[in-house]
């Protein structure tokens, strides 16, 4: 792949740092509501950060008015690492607004390669900023847990 044979190691790790503000709106899609949140300055994002992914080609980036996607059922699940988190659009309205950032091609390419770790508190900045558009979010399952043999358990007599 040409875009990451010509990516600086600093600009993968900021691609990375985007990456870690991803979910699973249909695609894989970093959710970047407000580039200048502090949310995203503790992974060292913010607006000029987008400018520059942008001229990388790894992003869109659009400031003023952002995405939606558009087509979904009036309620569906996505992922945020390993938590499932349901979404019920308001009036069934089919779109959800997924805030000012978009990836290109060669961005979803790059991002299949990326090990990301989830950000401590986005999940609920998240829900909020979707309950604030009218959606009802709700948390269903969070798949982060230790698998416990019955052979590492200690056993004990009554």
């Amino acid at each position: 792949m040409r875009v990451l044979r010509d990516l600086e190691s600093v600009d993968f790790a900021l691609f990375t740092a985007l990456c870690r503000f991803g979910i699973t709106v249909g695609p894989f899609n970093p959710l970047i509501f407000e580039a200048n949140d502090p949310i995203y300055a503790t992974c060292g994002l913010n607006f000029d950060k987008m400018n520059h992914l942008q001229s990388l080609g790894l992003i869109l980036f659009s400031p003023v008015g952002g995405y939606q996607r558009q087509g979904f059922p009036s309620a569906f699940a996505v992922f945020y690492g390993r938590t499932l988190l349901k979404v019920e659009l308001k009036d069934g309205v089919g779109n959800i607004g997924t805030g000012q950032v978009m990836l290109t091609d060669a961005g979803a390419r790059l991002a299949t390669l990326v090990k990301a770790d989830v950000v401590p508190g986005f999940l609920d900045y998240v829900i909020e900023k979707w309950s604030l558009a009218g959606h009802k979010t709700s948390i269903v399952a969070d798949l982060n847990f230790t698998q416990v043999s019955e052979a590492n358990l200690e056993k004990k007599s009554a």
